[in-house]
């Protein structure tokens, strides 16, 4: 419930986007993958699928708000995203049904690895600086996992 309510509160800055209705809308959809993926995901093995969805919605969103059409390069690396996010989510269920965890600490690298892969794209798709906020993003998130996990 609390997520849902600190979503409610994401959508509002949709609003000032120029195609406002089109982000909030597709908002308002992962807020329902969200709620569903929080419902379900230790229930239903298919819930990867949702995690991975949510990820992807991220730039749908993106280039709905901004151009108000689905462009090529945010669906592109949404989906890019979307494997790597079902493979992780795959990844991380395998580990926990183990009896004793992979040897090194897998998880926290394929987690931070997300921000690398989106300055990687941004890096091939819009400029090379992108890649020192992608290297930041994968650093940040591994020091923040010492304190708060993320698997």
């Amino acid at each position: 419930m609390f997520t849902t309510l600190l979503f409610i509160l994401a959508l509002l800055p949709l609003s000032l986007l120029p195609y406002s209705l089109f982000a909030s809308i597709a908002g308002i959809v992962l807020l329902l993958f969200i709620v569903t993926y929080d419902c379900f995901h230790r229930r239903h093995p298919f819930t990867v699928l949702l995690m991975a969805a949510c990820r992807f919605m991220v730039y749908l969103i993106v280039s709905l708000g901004l151009k108000g059409t689905l462009e090529v390069y945010p669906l592109l690396a949404g989906s890019i995203q979307f494997i790597y996010i079902v493979f992780l989510s795959l990844v991380a269920r395998y580990e926990n049904r183990r009896k004793e965890p992979f040897p090194f600490p897998l998880i926290p690298y394929l987690l931070s690895a997300i921000s690398l892969i989106d300055g990687v794209l941004l890096t091939i798709l819009v400029h090379p600086l992108w890649f020192i906020a992608g290297l930041g993003g994968f650093s940040l998130t591994l020091l923040g996992q010492r304190y708060i996990r993320g698997d």
